[in-house]
């Protein structure tokens, strides 16, 4: 009898962890199946946790924050949040927009921002100056878009300095490069994304 049970809560389960996360969150927006949220959450807590680590390089911080994100995440899909992506893209913006905005503590990131929202831009209609992007999520919404677009060396230098707070000599250690070429990849890379951006030089 004890191992009929198992058997069924075994077969009873396997439905639910071989649906993918979408088909999961669907049944809980059109079903109100708390069991298919709890097994979400489960599958995308490991996601969470991997990305916050990847982007904060920090093994005793990354845990608190993927927690804190979870909350988040848990709030918002009782409430029923509408997501019109799919779920783990979904998860993945959250996530990496949180981990920056932990990163923006870091100087070099925030002089990197500071940089791009700062540029204003002369609004005709209304005959005035306007700053071109509203608030720093915007930025990163789209350098987003164009990150891809640099050089492997733009990309990696970029990385490396305003995301992590590495130094030009930390970051030729490590690639191989001078200092340098560091300072060239970093130029390079910020006169590229704005001309990408459709920014004067």
């Amino acid at each position: 009898m004890h191992l009929a049970c198992l058997f069924i809560r075994t077969a009873f389960l396997m439905i639910y962890i071989n649906k993918s996360e979408d088909e999961l969150l669907q049944l809980y927006y059109q079903e109100d199946d708390i069991k298919a949220l709890e097994i979400l959450l489960k599958k995308l807590q490991k996601k969470v946790e991997y990305t916050c680590l990847y982007f904060l390089k920090n093994e005793s911080l990354y845990e608190d924050v993927a927690s804190d994100i979870m909350v988040k995440i848990y709030e918002q899909l009782t409430r029923k949040h509408p997501i019109k992506t799919s779920i783990k893209s979904w998860v993945f913006i959250i996530t990496r927009n949180e981990s920056w905005r932990i990163l923006k503590e870091n100087q070099h990131l925030h002089e990197f921002i500071e940089e791009f929202t700062n540029i204003k831009v002369h609004n005709m209609e209304f005959d005035e100056d306007l700053t071109l992007y509203s608030s720093e999520d915007d930025i990163f919404t789209q350098l987003d878009k164009y990150l891809l677009n640099l050089s492997d060396k733009q990309q990696l230098c970029l990385t490396a300095h305003y995301w992590e707070g590495k130094s030009y000599n930390t970051i030729a250690v490590e690639f191989g490069i001078s200092v340098g070429e560091v300072k060239s990849a970093l130029q390079n890379a910020r006169r590229n994304l704005k001309k990408m951006l459709g920014l004067k030089q």
